[in-house]
């Protein structure tokens, strides 16, 4: 039994019917025209092909860029002071970061719904609600943000004890 001729028109995409995407199998040929078929035919790689919604493409690239960045900060070098006294990095840190969060003014940022509702005029066309909307949502996120920096620059100064959630702040 000749293996060309069971592969003859074998259709390699078995789960992709009536999508407009096929891959058959060449005529027995030889493997440089095998790889020349393959470069040439082959349609770019989708989720289809393993017969899963196209939309399981968005969480497998969810999944690996935040798999990339969480490497990518494990690779970043944390500097430590020789013979691991960390008193000295400590306070250059709480320094640094009592610094930023005296320029860091979050209350200012926060968005005046009251004055942006009073410069819509007439009435609201849905894409106005949704942009108050949005503004809500930011003036909440920015409160928690405001909150959260508080309670981290209470913390350094001993005010507070620095819990977990704290210290993840902190390093980040």
């Amino acid at each position: 039994m000749d293996a060309g001729l069971c592969m003859d028109e074998f259709e390699l995409l078995p789960f992709v019917d009536g999508k407009g995407i096929s891959l058959k199998t060449p005529p027995q040929v030889s493997f440089e025209k095998y790889l020349e078929h393959i470069d040439q035919t082959c349609p770019t790689e989708t989720s289809m092909f393993y017969g899963l919604h196209t939309n399981s493409e968005i969480g497998l690239g969810t999944q690996q860029c935040e798999f990339m960045f969480e490497m990518l900060l494990e690779l970043i070098p944390r500097e430590e002071t020789a013979g691991g006294d960390n008193s000295d990095k400590q306070r250059s840190d709480e320094m640094y970061i009592s610094k930023c969060l005296e320029d860091w003014n979050i209350k200012d940022k926060i968005f005046s719904l009251v004055d942006i509702k009073d410069k819509i005029s007439g009435e609201k066309d849905p894409y106005q609600n949704v942009f108050l909307q949005e503004c809500e949502a930011m003036n909440y996120l920015l409160e928690e943000i405001n909150r959260s920096l508080v309670e981290l620059k209470q913390g350094i100064k001993g005010v507070l004890t620095i819990s977990e959630r704290m210290e993840d702040l902190q390093n980040s």
